[in-house]
């Protein structure tokens, strides 16, 4: 049987990895999101985390949501 190098290794699991971390990474970055719209950044804000607290934050389309608008 033939074993693959270990750069094809490393380069194979660096890519697994990407696969798996970039969608987790992209949500985190975009709940920070002031605008409505999911692809448009406007600016950076805390103002659903304030709001809601960190427990009981649900993103829906327009925003964060936790029972109340504001």
């Amino acid at each position: 049987m033939i074993k693959p190098s270990r750069p094809l290794q490393i380069t194979a699991l660096g890519i697994g990895f990407a696969f798996l971390y970039i969608p987790i990474l992209s949500l985190i970055i975009y709940s920070f999101n002031e605008s409505p719209l999911v692809t448009v950044w406007t600016e950076f804000s805390l103002k659903c985390i304030a709001h809601c607290g960190p427990m009981t934050i649900s993103s829906t389309r327009r925003g964060c949501r936790c029972g109340s608008h504001f």
